[in-house]
């Protein structure tokens, strides 16, 4: 797979990469290993999806409304969590590398655990539902410590104006795949095979490229680090995480924005069980919306990319908060029936959903990275990270309680007021971007 990628660079640089920029060795080779990652571990989560297949297969062990929304975000939980922690481990080190390699080893394992549920689900509902969670969150935790590798070498191997088309071309691509997926491949599996052997073959299915995707990023190479802090024992590092929250007043309304914006994201595991509830939507359906949501990254990324390279993040998550506001609105509108159009037309809500979902991901990674002091980054992101994960698992709860006592109506209409007060704080924060950016 990595010599296919070499052999065609050359062509793929005339529409990626015009010119190589000096300062960052290997560079060509980075950029479009790190873009094919993007790629195949995208796609792979296609088949793991957490606004459709997790929660459909979680319902199907009859798993509380707690449980179906926790386990759905526990992709998002992990990434996010254990950062400030693993910042302890990998940010005195000038290379970061094993880590990844460590972690993803790891993770593999947790996706084949989520195979085996999908094989117990006809034998033991317990155990099958034992099975997924502990894999997943295997899977999930152990990408805390991939993913601020991940952003190191991305700030390592990526100047700050090439960034939003690495990422914009991560998702494109990735996009491309999903909404090929989704209609080809996701909605003939859950068609063609009975119940569970669907999901054993949607999650082997993942499991296979998300494996390669981290073959892929193994293959960087990775300059070391020059400027690189004192190590510091955990006692010290939430000492100085406190420190920063108070000192640095753009940062933490910058991470208060993140935080709001959770409560967005916590509801997004229901808008397939409230399609199934309300409108009639099948489990077939589980391929169009997915396909829906790849159409929206694709879109979305055509624009995030050169806004991020051209004008600046902070328009991205502008924009993207705005989109979060038109999509929260208009579930809300299906909830309270003050209109009623056929269940693919909700599709569009799943369009919205992962436009939102790319841009203020992608847009918040670049707008942290360029707000932060280098030489204490790994610190910064990860605080960022675990205080964003933490927010999610307390609004995640709060999502599945709404649902249970007032029904879709409040949730869907709280979700409208935190992307409404979201505007408010993006609006005042700065752009860092101080020199005109080279284009990319």
């Amino acid at each position: 797979m990595v010599h296919w990628i070499r052999a065609r660079s050359s062509r793929a640089a005339a529409g990626l990469i015009r010119d190589v920029p000096t300062g960052y060795p290997h560079f060509r080779r980075n950029y479009l290993l790190g873009i094919a990652n993007g790629l195949f571990f995208n796609a792979g989560l296609s088949f793991f999806s957490k606004t459709t297949i997790i929660p459909v297969f979680l319902a199907s062990l009859n798993a509380p409304s707690v449980m179906i929304s926790l386990t759905a975000h526990f992709e998002t939980l992990g990434w996010h969590l254990p950062q400030l922690l693993a910042a302890v481990y990998i940010a005195h080190r000038p290379r970061t590398m094993p880590f990844y390699r460590a972690a993803s080893f790891i993770r593999f394992v947790g996706l084949l655990l989520a195979i085996l549920s999908a094989w117990l689900a006809l034998k033991s509902v317990p155990a099958a539902l034992g099975c997924f969670v502990l894999g997943y969150l295997l899977f999930a935790m152990a990408g805390g410590f991939s993913g601020i590798v991940f952003l190191e070498l991305v700030a390592k191997t990526t100047p700050k104006e090439r960034r939003g088309t690495y990422f914009g071309w991560r998702s494109i691509t990735s996009g491309i795949a999903g909404l090929i997926l989704g209609v080809s491949v996701i909605a003939p599996i859950f068609t063609g095979f009975g119940y569970p052997y669907s999901y054993v073959v949607s999650f082997t299915c993942g499991s296979i490229l998300i494996g390669l995707s981290f073959v892929l990023l193994s293959r960087v190479k990775e300059p070391a680090s020059t400027s690189i802090p004192q190590r510091r024992t955990v006692a010290e590092q939430m000492r100085t995480a406190l420190a920063i929250l108070r000192r640095d007043r753009i940062f933490r309304r910058f991470v208060l924005f993140r935080s709001l914006l959770m409560f967005c994201f916590a509801g997004m595991p229901f808008y397939m069980l409230f399609a199934k509830d309300n409108l009639g939507a099948t489990d077939a359906t589980m391929g169009t919306f997915i396909s829906w949501e790849f159409a929206g990254l694709i879109v979305a990324n055509l624009f995030w990319g050169v806004l991020s390279n051209r004008v600046g993040n902070r328009t991205v998550l502008r924009i993207a908060c705005g989109l979060a506001l038109l999509g929260s609105t208009t579930a809300l509108c299906y909830a309270a029936h003050w209109f009623s159009l056929p269940s693919w037309a909700f599709g569009l809500i799943f369009f919205l959903n992962a436009a939102v979902d790319s841009g203020i991901g992608n847009g918040g990674i670049n707008y942290a990275l360029e707000i932060v002091p280098e030489l204490d980054r790994p610190t910064y992101i990860g605080l960022m990270n675990t205080v964003i994960a933490l927010v999610l698992l307390a609004t995640a709860g709060v999502a599945a309680s709404l649902r249970d006592l007032v029904g879709y109506e409040g949730l869907f209409g709280l979700a409208s007021t935190v992307a409404f007060i979201g505007l408010l704080i993006i609006a005042r924060l700065p752009e860092p971007r101080r020199t005109a950016p080279v284009p990319g």
